[in-house]
């Protein structure tokens, strides 16, 4: 231990509301205390290199505020009685985003989903793991994420559980039944938002006479897509996430994400335009017009994306 603490003032530094200096032995007692409890974390994550510094603050801010006089023991007793410092010391790993954290809590905390939600299929485990990624560890401005949050009360395992459970809970509410339907009514609806903007007699009188068809050769033409850029699109368009959620709800880089977003627009236009040949028989000039009008908004849409992520990267 050095002659000088270190993480005593880092502690008193990011306590809720600050506070007064503490005698020099209590600092020194503080800084005892301290060491040993980032040691047990580290002890338990040796992979993980999380500065001392950071996991003191990230106790701080978690500490209880107390209004007694002398607030030093209701911190100790704190810091004395914490159940679950190796799990304070993975989410704030987490929080800090070092190297190999959020490995180990896909491993052990976002797979384990799946002992929650008995029953459930795998497609809507899958979703709610990609929900609980993008809740945990996706930063808003000014926001930190909610693995931050954090404060070690129960085990990081039922803390995760419980999220979990409510976030199935809500999406079944959200969308129920186990029909695709829902969903893909939503995505037509979102891709094709702003379709009927200003336009000639002549596309007004392709909309109308074709949208049924459209609609339905639209649905066939989305369950033609891989489950990744189906996720892509329903994540962007419905769920509204950019470029970096996406990344994080679907463990992928942008380049993925890219990719997938782009053979999702060739799958669905070159899907769409068979199955509205296939229906309606129309002259290829007819086809191309029908398709120039309902696919617009479309192409519109997923260009702005792949702007927003060419911009980022």
């Amino acid at each position: 231990m050095s002659d000088t603490p270190v993480l005593a003032p880092i502690f008193l530094a990011n306590i809720p509301d600050g506070t007064a200096a503490l005698p020099p032995a209590i600092t020194y007692e503080l800084e005892t205390l301290l060491g040993d409890i980032v040691a047990t974390g580290s002890a338990a994550w040796p992979d993980l290199s999380l500065p001392a510094e950071a996991f003191v603050r990230h106790l701080a801010r978690h500490c209880p505020k107390t209004t007694a006089p002398d607030p030093y023991p209701a911190w100790k007793t704190w810091l004395t009685s914490l159940p679950f410092v190796q799990d304070l010391y993975l989410a704030c790993a987490c929080t800090e985003h070092i190297r190999g954290a959020l490995e180990v809590f896909e491993e052990r905390y976002i797979r384990d989903i799946a002992v929650v939600l008995r029953g459930a299929d795998a497609g809507h485990i899958d979703e709610v793991r990609q929900l609980l990624r993008c809740k945990f560890f996706v930063f808003e401005v000014g926001v930190l994420p909610k693995i931050a949050s954090y404060a070690g009360r129960a085990s990081l395992k039922t803390w995760v559980r419980i999220t979990a459970g409510h976030t199935s809970i809500s999406e079944h509410r959200r969308r129920p039944g186990p029909s695709l339907d829902g969903e893909e009514d939503a995505l037509i609806e979102a891709l094709s938002e702003g379709q009927h903007a200003q336009g000639s007699y002549l596309d007004e009188h392709f909309r109308r006479q074709y949208q049924a068809e459209f609609k339905d050769a639209y649905r066939t033409a989305l369950r033609a897509l891989t489950v990744e850029q189906r996720n892509v699109l329903r994540l962007h368009f419905i769920d509204g996430l950019n470029l970096e959620k996406i990344g994080v709800a679907l463990r992928a880089g942008r380049s993925s994400v890219h990719r997938w977003l782009l053979d999702a627009r060739r799958t669905v236009r070159r899907q769409t335009r068979k199955q509205l040949d296939e229906r309606l028989h129309l002259s290829p000039s007819d086809l191309d017009s029908l398709e120039r009008v309902l696919l617009s908004q479309l192409d519109a849409s997923i260009v702005r994306f792949l702007a927003e992520g060419v911009k980022k990267d």
